[in-house]
């Protein structure tokens, strides 16, 4: 990990998760960026972007990008202020709580959030991440990923998705099978979708 130094100290800040999927909808990119500030530690950002081109050109393309400044308060919780946009619901003010556990070969991110608009949603934002090593340099990857929102004051359902990933990993890159889960609106609407992902971190 990237070091800092910070009042005597060596802060370390995870990679930057970059990672391209193929699948039988269209071609997805996600980035997702946790850092801590050098010179004041207890504030970082945390950023997250989501991006799927349809092959099919009647269907629209989907975008989600979110940005936040953190504090932790507290040994790996976090609280949260930002903004989120989507495709078909704008720019959204939103504030938030945020665990991570990061460890050898395991992550755990778990984000619940509310936004603050006329729609009042409520979101959580789950991810965990094992990847054991099998050999000197190889590993075993797998990722789940997920999130529910929903309107705060109904409960209807708005938007959710379960995200899994099986493979290996080579030094920074993994890769292997992709298969998404995608529900839309007060029908929850299904769109499931398998493929292929490379992912890479970046230091």
């Amino acid at each position: 990990c990237a070091q800092y130094k910070s009042s005597g100290n060596a802060l370390k800040n995870p990679p930057v998760m970059a990672e391209v999927v193929f699948n039988d909808r269209g071609v997805s990119f996600l980035t997702l960026t946790q850092k801590k500030l050098a010179s004041a530690p207890k504030f970082g950002v945390f950023a997250i972007t989501d991006i799927l081109g349809k092959w099919d050109g009647q269907e629209t393309d989907e975008y989600m990008v979110q940005g936040n400044i953190t504090y932790e308060f507290a040994k790996g919780f976090n609280l949260i202020s930002g903004f989120h946009m989507a495709s078909g619901v704008g720019v959204r003010p939103a504030l938030g709580l945020m665990y991570s556990y990061p460890r050898q070969g395991l992550v755990v991110v778990v984000n619940p959030r509310y936004y603050i608009d006329d729609r009042g949603n409520v979101e959580t934002f789950v991810l965990g991440e094992y990847k054991p090593k099998i050999s000197k340099n190889w590993r075993f990857y797998s990722r789940i990923q997920g999130i529910y929102s929903f309107t705060a004051d109904g409960g209807a359902h708005s938007r959710s998705y379960a995200r899994l990933r099986g493979g290996v990993g080579h030094r920074e890159f993994s890769f292997g099978l992709a298969a998404n889960f995608e529900f839309y609106g007060p029908q929850k609407n299904n769109k499931n979708s398998l493929g292929l992902f490379i992912l890479t971190t970046l230091y």
